[in-house]
């Protein structure tokens, strides 16, 4: 308890700049080696993955959303690959684009997670500096076609801070904050099994 309250006290007194800083050097940090992938073309599967969000069409591929049970094959990646054929046709840049701003935005669900966990702004950003490349996981920045692990991270981690977020100020979930919380974990389903 002491330890929460020191590192809240630390929070409230660093400037306001180095939090910019750091957040500027961090995103920096994370182009620096996704922003070769914005060049990259497209992966085997992503034909197939195209092909299987656009056959059952766009009503279809909706409710699909809410109905697991029914055994479509990953529809909140169907999702993704169907706005994005309707946008911008077979071109790979936006697609390249989306998962560049979805994994940086998985990085700031893991800043979170780690400021919720208590760790003070600079182990956050070391967190996020461990999650911002890793050589092992180079096909997050150059195949479209792990879109579907990408998006199960964004929904799972965002259900899981939003629980947690709820639980740290001693409350239990309400019946809207319950479906809140069901609605992003159901995402996480739809876009990979592993959630």
């Amino acid at each position: 308890m002491v330890a929460s309250t020191v590192v809240q006290e630390t929070s409230r007194r660093l400037p306001r700049w180095r939090k910019i800083a750091s957040a500027i050097l961090l995103s920096a940090y994370f182009l620096c080696f996704a922003w070769d992938g914005l060049s990259a073309r497209w992966a085997a599967d992503d034909m197939m993955n195209l092909y299987g969000a656009w056959k059952p069409g766009p009503w279809q591929l909706l409710l699909s959303q809410f109905r697991p049970w029914h055994g479509d094959y990953r529809p909140m990646g169907g999702v993704f690959y169907e706005v994005f054929f309707a946008m911008f046709g077979l071109n790979p840049l936006p697609y390249r684009v989306g998962v560049l701003l979805l994994l940086g935005f998985n990085l700031w669900l893991i800043y979170r997670l780690a400021r919720l966990l208590g760790c003070d702004e600079l182990r956050a950003a070391v967190a996020v500096i461990l999650a911002a490349y890793h050589a092992g996981l180079g096909c997050l920045h150059y195949n479209t076609d792990v879109i579907y692990d990408i998006l199960c991270f964004t929904f799972y981690l965002g259900a899981f801070l939003y629980y947690a977020s709820i639980r740290r100020r001693g409350r239990l979930l309400g019946g809207w904050e319950s479906a809140a919380f069901f609605g992003l974990f159901l995402g996480a389903l739809n876009a990979k099994e592993m959630a």
